[in-house]
């Protein structure tokens, strides 16, 4: 992994910035750097922690960046009081790479940017309008680190369901663009809540991401395969159901609505749940498969094959009469 930032994105905007750096000579350079980029406003300069919120109150900047060995509260405590604020700004954090406990916590607190303190000032003046215009920005030599604690695996199964509706969304609005504006207008709001929750499961993803209840993920898949137009029948989670199972079904589940969303063209999808013979199932059906079938070129399912193995439990795929698919999981009862 290349330690680049993707091509500067245009700024529409003069964005208002307030530095925080303990360190003089650093501060300095920051601001000068900062000050000199075309549309960044540096508003205020501080020393510490404590004094950004309060500066932060009075100048009400766009983007805040703060070196993670700024005195007094912590750096995350410092960002969590700033996202608290009726207007937050996005933060930007300068840390060491090889901090990653730090870079976690900072990101768990609500910040947008984690770079290296060496960075060059033009990599710091590029973040600086993307991370304003809501991305998350994070150093290769940051993520890197990341992935030790949070496998290739979660990322994919956290992200995959909702980047495929981002996708498939944003086809629909690239075709509608001409013909049907006020259609592509209305389609490219979902685009954006879907990209607000991408950046959200990414911190969450830092931070140790854990599934809710089952009922909970089956309400979330049910909802976003219907703003996809798909239509879906779903049934009420068994009581009682031990929550390594939910926790698995509810991969499963997410990892089924991305491929349905990824792979098909279905109009109706059949989510079941039930226990029988000391044997909890989850069974999710989908019409309008293409030929070769969710999944069959990706590793999403086997992944979700070993998350099942953990409770003892099997995945079965595949296609069925009629276009219809079918991903189904099995996990034993305890007692």
């Amino acid at each position: 992994m290349t330690d680049v930032l993707p091509p500067c994105p245009a700024a529409s905007k003069t964005y208002s910035v307030l530095v925080a750096e303990p360190e003089t000579s650093a501060r300095a350079v920051l601001a000068a750097a900062l000050g000199a980029a075309p549309r960044l406003d540096v508003v205020g300069e501080v020393a510490d922690a404590d004094e950004v919120v309060l500066r932060a109150a009075r100048t009400r900047p766009d983007v805040v960046v703060m070196g993670a060995g700024a005195p007094g509260m912590s750096v995350a405590a410092a960002t969590r009081r700033l996202r608290n604020a009726t207007d937050p700004p996005e933060i930007v954090v300068l840390a060491d790479p090889a901090d990653h406990a730090r870079g976690r916590e900072v990101l768990r607190a609500g910040a947008s940017c984690l770079l290296p303190r060496d960075s060059p000032p033009e990599r710091l003046v590029c973040a600086i309008p993307a991370v304003a215009a809501g991305y998350v920005v994070m150093a290769p030599a940051f993520a890197d680190q990341m992935m030790e604690g949070s496998t290739r695996r979660d990322l994919h199964d956290v992200l995959g369901r909702t980047l495929a509706a981002i996708n498939r969304k944003g086809e629909l609005v690239a075709r509608l663009l001409v013909a049907q504006p006020d259609r592509a207008r209305a389609e490219l709001e979902t685009v954006l809540a879907l990209a607000r929750r991408s950046i959200a499961e990414v911190r969450a993803l830092a931070a140790g991401y854990h599934l809710g209840d089952l009922a909970t993920e089956i309400e979330q898949v049910r909802a976003d395969l219907e703003v996809m137009g798909v239509r879906v029948e779903t049934a009420r989670v068994p009581p009682a159901l031990p929550r390594p199972i939910q926790e698995a079904f509810g991969w499963v589940a997410r990892e089924a609505a991305a491929n349905v969303i990824r792979h098909s063209e279905a109009g109706h999808c059949r989510i079941e749940i039930w226990t029988g013979g000391r044997t909890a199932h989850l069974r999710i059906t989908n019409d309008g498969a293409r030929r070769a079938g969710p999944g069959a070129a990706g590793t999403g399912l086997a992944g979700l094959a070993a998350r099942l193995r953990v409770v003892g439990g099997a995945l079965v795929h595949g296609p069925g009469p009629d276009l219809t698919y079918r991903v189904e999981a099995t996990a034993p009862l305890g007692g």
